[in-house]
């Protein structure tokens, strides 16, 4: 864990993906940047959380932010229509996803499923009749899925009104989300979907 990430404010956080955005993406002209940047408005700021970032503590960091700061809904309901998740959780690898879908499993009900939605194990075909079929509540996964089952059609943006992003994980190599060119490229495409920025 990165804990210096885990305390960023919004405007540090829009500003670190703005650096790392011109980083990968040194190619790209002031306008298309512009238009991939994602401002410190599109943050909620987290850094009153006293307690440590940690998976055991993941449960209780959600309830505080997502419940308490206009989520509007309770984790463990949702909506009617399957694969219409209020809460994607984004991480840059799928044996982190299936750790965080284990500790946020307490806000799975028979009418509520934190789904894993990510490519190891699981075949696109799996997670799209998954989505097509299942309530969920909680989204789980990488950004590649995330964005392969979006343009199916499969997983539904209407209720996202929160999405966490596992910023303060670090892989062997000491890169998080927005270290990895891809991840990052797969994060900002999911940031800039259409129905999410517009929010």
């Amino acid at each position: 864990i990165n804990d210096s990430i885990a305390q960023m404010d919004p405007n540090l956080t829009a500003d670190y993906i703005s650096r790392r955005l011109r980083k990968f993406e040194k190619d790209m002209s002031a306008v298309e940047l512009e238009d991939r940047f994602i401002p410190a408005r599109a943050f909620l700021d987290t850094t009153s959380y006293s307690n440590d970032r940690t998976l055991a503590n993941l449960p209780e960091f959600l309830e505080t932010f997502l419940e308490a700061h206009g989520n509007g809904k309770e984790l463990n309901k949702t909506s009617e229509t399957p694969g219409t998740p209020h809460t994607f959780i984004v991480t840059a690898a799928a044996l982190r996803a299936t750790d965080l879908a284990r500790v946020v499993k307490k806000f799975q009900t028979k009418e509520c499923m934190v789904a894993k939605l990510f490519a190891k194990h699981i075949k696109l075909k799996e997670s799209i009749d998954l989505c097509n079929s299942t309530k969920i509540g909680i989204g789980v996964g990488t950004p590649a899925r995330m964005l392969a089952l979006i343009r199916e059609g499969s997983l539904k943006l209407d209720d996202v009104t929160a999405i966490v992003l596992d910023m303060s994980a670090i892989n062997e190599k000491q890169q998080g989300i927005f270290d990895i060119r891809e991840t990052h490229k797969d994060v900002l495409d999911l940031l800039n979907e259409s129905v999410i920025k517009s929010r």
